[in-house]
């Protein structure tokens, strides 16, 4: 990541490529620094912000909400990560955005991913809910005609039907890919005969083991 004089760190996009730059130790803070950071009228709203040259600045907690947001320490698979976020979400075609940027940060912090194939799937829900959202908003466009907004529409429903899938797997694994049923009610009827507990067939019309609990 290319650094600043400042307590910053910053992503290139003119003579270097935007990951290369990303490579790059970031600056160790000074004690000026270290004061302006914990002085709470001169903290930044934004992580990330764009300077007049047109590149970004990742600030001070950038690097930390990084690695909490992808259940990473490694800075550089952070970057990328993110950039591929970045890069999915409907923001126009500004690669360097800082609005792409802190949203998609701000987002996979909210939903706290605690390893990596839940930053994975945290990437994707984000991404679909976006795009999703993006064609809703298309379809109620004051000038929207009823082809568009039917197609929008549907493209909107493929997208969040989706998202419920890629949800359902992230709280299957959050659960520990363990599902549990739960009955409520039992009927028996007259002269039948309820079982409770794991019930072993042998096969081929031999006797069945039952345990009962």
């Amino acid at each position: 990541m290319k650094a600043d004089k400042g307590h910053s760190q910053q992503i290139g996009r003119k003579k270097k490529p935007l990951l290369r730059a990303a490579l790059v130790e970031p600056p160790r803070l000074t004690s000026a620094d270290a004061a302006v950071a914990s002085t709470p009228q001169l903290k930044r709203a934004e992580l990330v912000t764009r300077d007049e040259n047109g590149e970004l600045i990742f600030h001070l907690g950038a690097s930390e909400k990084l690695a909490k947001s992808f259940a990473t320490a490694n800075r550089d698979l952070g970057v990328v990560l993110l950039q591929q976020v970045t890069g999915a979400l409907p923001f126009g075609s500004d690669a360097t955005d800082p609005k792409r940027w802190n949203f998609a940060l701000e987002l996979m912090g909210v939903l706290e991913a605690r390893d990596g194939l839940e930053a994975l799937l945290c990437s994707q829900c984000v991404g679909l809910h976006s795009l999703g959202m993006e064609y809703l908003r298309r379809a109620a466009a004051p000038d929207q005609t009823i082809e568009g907004l039917d197609r929008n529409v549907n493209l909107a429903t493929r997208l969040f039907r989706t998202f419920a899938t890629v949800v359902e797997t992230l709280r299957t694994h959050r659960g520990g890919g363990q599902q549990k049923m739960i009955v409520e009610h039992v009927t028996v009827n007259s002269g039948g005969q309820a079982v409770v507990g794991n019930v072993h067939s042998t096969g081929g019309g031999g006797d069945e083991k039952k345990d009962r609990e």
